[in-house]
């Protein structure tokens, strides 16, 4: 067994925890989202905040997973840094990873407008956080 697929490497445990915790960020963010209403609307930053979260990390995690497959190796830390926090670019370098046939998520405009939209609400709520 090499120490790519040996579920004990210190690599793989780390990769199941970040994979945890943006498992964890689109629950609560679902879960807050079917919890909103227009006389709590907290619950709507709250929703689409965690939601982008989880969906960063999770495109971070497809990034790390297709290195691992293909090259034997993890993107470092700076590599990864590099990304930021831009869902739109990393959406496209993982759409650009995968097979032709499976593209079709990248020219889809409604996921586009999805996408931006999580984007824009990240950035209001850094704006928000920021301020208060």
């Amino acid at each position: 067994m090499t120490q790519r697929d040996d579920i004990n490497s210190k690599p793989v445990k780390l990769l199941m925890k970040e994979a945890g915790l943006s498992a964890t960020c689109l629950e609560q963010g679902l879960t807050s989202l079917r919890r909103a209403n227009f006389m709590q609307k907290w619950h709507y930053y709250q929703a689409f905040f965690l939601l982008t979260i989880g969906i960063e990390r999770l495109l971070k995690i497809i990034i790390i997973t297709i290195s691992r497959i293909e090259h034997n190796k993890i993107p470092n830390n700076q590599e990864l840094k590099n990304y930021g926090h831009d869902i739109e670019n990393l959406f496209a370098k993982v759409s650009n990873q995968i097979n032709a046939k499976d593209d079709f998520l990248a020219k889809d405009p409604i996921y586009s407008s999805i996408l931006n939209f999580y984007l824009n609400m990240l950035r209001l709520v850094v704006i928000i956080i920021l301020i208060v």
